[in-house]
């Protein structure tokens, strides 16, 4: 029997290698298939199959039975579960344990075996018959139907009746291998399983392919928001080094202007209103600020409290245009606050304080965890002291 097996040869046939009865245990050697059990394949979420690949599947179980039942020395294989069919590489099914429950290598069937078990075996001492075979195969083909979810479920008629068939209480009234191979025949379409499956791989790649641009599109899109934000941040050139992992030396500037401002009495301003409303009223007057700020050759450094900080000449230098460009820009801001008002408290005015100064100064991003780009010199000094010794506006 151990040998006839080994010589046991089809292409639905899981290959026996040799028993091991040395041991407390005895082993059944058997070949590997890559793709691992008939069950696992059914129940894998990341094998997506569809009804043609389900009937290929079936069709391969049943060529697999019907070579036992035809065997001289098998007839019958008497444990057939999803667990004991593997699958191969090329997605054929190969049906393994074949023999042992003959051999008397087989302990007593568990309660979960039982499932696949044809009613007459259960209620008599047999290890099997073709006819059990077939209702094991039918409660087989049972989960290969039903296993995927629901929009690709098998809605073969043709199909489920045979299973409904091969399943019949009566053993008699199950059909043998060879009348389910004749329906199969009939049933089966002019395509080979591999071109179908080559035809599946072919149409997710187009489908990936598509995704990834799409999903590439969108990454673009975000970093170019992401750049944007950032640059509203910091210096371009200073962000794209940052970005790169290079380090931002400080730099010295031979001549830049500043330029400071603050609200005057902002804190007696404050008192009046909310903290939402005090957030509100910045952030209306520096938005106005902003947008001055961009119809000149001027760069936002930060704005602390009530204070606005801004150059020109940094970090981009602009030779002798700082001056003009500040000043245009003062001027500006002076004018559009004839107009800003306040909505909650309309007969308020806001006024501002500014101060201006030109010189040298020195620029570098400080900081790791939020980093910051800050000026440095005398000339920063200057600014903020003519500031805070202004007159209001």
């Amino acid at each position: 029997m151990d040998t006839s097996m080994r010589q046991f040869d089809h292409e639905n046939i899981n290959k026996f290698i040799g028993l091991c009865i040395d041991g407390p245990n005895y082993l059944s050697i058997w070949k590997l298939n890559n793709r691992g059990t008939l069950k696992d394949v059914i129940q894998s979420k990341l094998t997506t199959i569809d009804a043609f690949f389900k009937f290929c599947l079936m069709r391969d179980l049943l060529h697999g039975i019907h070579a036992i039942h035809r065997s001289p020395f098998l007839g019958y294989h008497g444990r057939l579960t999803s667990s004991c069919c593997m699958v191969n590489e090329r997605w054929q099914v190969r049906v393994g344990d074949y023999g042992l429950a003959m051999m008397g290598f087989f302990e007593e069937k568990s309660k979960m075996d039982l499932l696949w078990t044809a009613p007459e075996l259960l209620r008599s001492n047999e290890n099997g018959s073709k006819a059990g075979d077939i209702y094991s195969f039918a409660i087989i083909c049972s989960e290969i139907a039903t296993g995927q979810t629901a929009w690709n479920d098998l809605d073969d008629e043709n199909t489920l009746h045979l299973i409904r068939d091969c399943w019949a209480e009566n053993p008699d009234d199950r059909p043998t291998t060879d009348a389910i191979k004749q329906l199969m025949l009939v049933y089966s379409r002019k395509q080979n399983l591999m071109d179908h499956v080559f035809a599946l791989m072919e149409s997710y790649a187009a489908n990936l392919r598509r995704e990834v641009e799409e999903k590439t599109k969108e990454a673009i899109e975000e970093k170019k928001r992401a750049d944007l934000l950032l640059y509203k941040i910091l210096p371009p050139q200073v962000a794209d080094k940052l970005k790169m992992g290079q380090s931002v030396e400080p730099e010295s500037y031979d001549e830049v202007t500043i330029f400071f401002s603050d609200v005057v009495q902002f804190t007696s301003l404050s008192e009046k209103c909310t903290p939402l409303q005090v957030v509100t009223l910045l952030n209306d007057l520096y938005t106005m600020f902003d947008n001055i700020i961009d119809e000149h050759d001027v760069y936002k450094v930060e704005t602390i409290g009530d204070g606005y900080l801004c150059a020109s000449g940094v970090p981009r230098r602009n030779g002798h245009e700082h001056g003009r460009e500040i000043a245009h820009m003062a001027l500006s801001i002076l004018s559009n606050l004839k107009n800003f008002r306040i909505p909650h408290l309309p007969t308020e005015r806001v006024n501002v304080r500014i101060g201006v100064h030109s010189g040298p100064c020195v620029a570098g991003v400080v900081g790791l965890a939020m980093p910051r780009y800050c000026l440095f010199g005398d000339a920063v000094n200057t600014a903020s002291r003519m500031e805070s010794n202004g007159k209001r506006s």
